[in-house]
């Protein structure tokens, strides 16, 4: 290369090179920076949906009372659907029979299923609760199905579940309705406990379970039938 030409090489200033890697460095940071957000943006959407995803409502499956169990349909006139009604009797297993189904886009796990803990002629539990798909033409669910903690219930996927108890051996006066069923799901971190109804919103006692209250003590005036 000739003396001419080298000399017309212009060689960056110190200023110069100094300001490339400034402007190099702000868009880092400004790339960083928008990352972090989009990043935060994103945990900020997921949190917000783990906290309030519920997707679980009532099923396909007709509820349902199986056992040894004196069970009548009462309060049906006209177009009324009544209730079953369990009257005083001995002590006995049964099973009720209820549905679950997953309407949202995102599978949860169901962590336990069980009857409500108010006073009731139901809520004396024999065993885990289990489960079946609701799929077929008469499923099945019994004692030796799976059991229905830790299941994991997938979109659009119905279940027919079975939840065992024992009758109570004394009932006092005062009445005892029964036309729900208590859950808990898991989504991500987030556990949600609801009560369920397989009742019709308009008529929320058409179907339910109807029964005089337990007495768990069996004291003066109890009525406590014997086989």
């Amino acid at each position: 290369m000739s003396t001419e030409s080298a000399s017309a090489v212009a060689t960056p200033s110190r200023g110069d090179v100094k300001a490339a890697t400034d402007r190099s460095w702000h868009r880092r940071r400004w790339l960083l920076g928008a990352g972090g957000l989009l990043l935060a943006t994103a945990l900020a959407v997921a949190m917000t949906l783990g906290a309030t995803y519920q997707p679980v409502t009532y099923g396909d499956g007709a509820v349902a009372v199986q056992g040894a169990l004196n069970l009548r349909t009462v309060n049906d006139f006209g177009i009324m659907q009544g209730q079953s009604y369990l009257p005083p009797q001995p002590a006995n297993h049964g099973d009720l029979i209820v549905s679950l189904a997953n309407t949202g886009p995102y599978p949860v796990t169901i962590e336990s299923v069980s009857m409500p803990l108010y006073p009731n002629a139901l809520n004396q539990p024999t065993g885990p609760a289990t489960y079946v798909p609701l799929t077929g033409k008469n499923p099945q669910v019994a004692n030796s199905s799976p059991k229905i903690d830790g299941a994991s219930l997938r979109p659009g996927e119905n279940i027919l579940i079975r939840i065992p108890f024992r009758t109570p051996a004394c009932w006092m006066s005062g009445w005892s309705v029964v036309r729900t069923f208590s859950v808990t799901t898991k989504f991500l971190w987030w556990t949600h406990t609801f009560d369920v109804s397989w009742t019709h919103p308009d008529d929320p006692n058409g179907g339910a379970i109807m029964s005089q209250l337990p007495d768990p003590n069996g004291g003066s005036g109890a009525l406590c039938p014997h086989h």
